[in-house]
């Protein structure tokens, strides 16, 4: 089943949340930021794969890209060129906590790629605290969470 773009942004929608209370809940062992559960900093590579593995597991396509954002390190989801990022709001408050861009947007322009896919997904498991299989359980739990309600189901 392809997923359209309403249907994506909502499931962002759905794991937005989760990343904020998650962030709150855990300490900060990274000695030059810290996990901010209001602009998700910290979390991108968590949201991201997180994000990518709801979409595919629900028959998408989308792609864990890392690369830069305004020059600083960032992870965030592709489909067709499409920008999918539900921690933005890192960098900038006033961007969308959970942002869709096309590449007629101007917002397009400041993120860069550098890595795709598997290779962006072996980069991000050397990121220590910040990467998603540091958090394992959270994100299997997320996963679970955000495909039983978007379809519908009891928690």
């Amino acid at each position: 089943m392809a997923l359209t773009k309403n249907q994506i942004i909502k499931l962002g929608r759905i794991i937005r949340p989760q990343l904020e209370a998650y962030a709150k809940s855990i300490e900060n062992p990274i000695g030059y930021g810290t996990f901010n559960p209001k602009t998700l900093k910290c979390m991108c590579a968590v949201g991201a794969y997180i994000h990518k593995t709801v979409i595919n597991r629900l028959g998408g396509k989308a792609q864990l890209i890392k690369g830069q954002f305004d020059g600083g390190h960032h992870c965030w989801v592709a489909i067709d060129n499409k920008i999918y990022d539900l921690t933005a709001t890192q960098f900038n408050k006033k961007l969308a906590k959970v942002l869709y861009l096309t590449p007629e947007n101007n917002n397009y322009k400041r993120y860069k790629i550098e890595l795709k896919g598997t290779q962006a997904i072996k980069d991000i498991k050397k990121w220590g605290d910040q990467s998603p299989f540091k958090h394992k359980s959270f994100v299997n739990k997320t996963v679970k969470h955000t495909i039983t309600k978007f379809k519908g189901g009891k928690l």
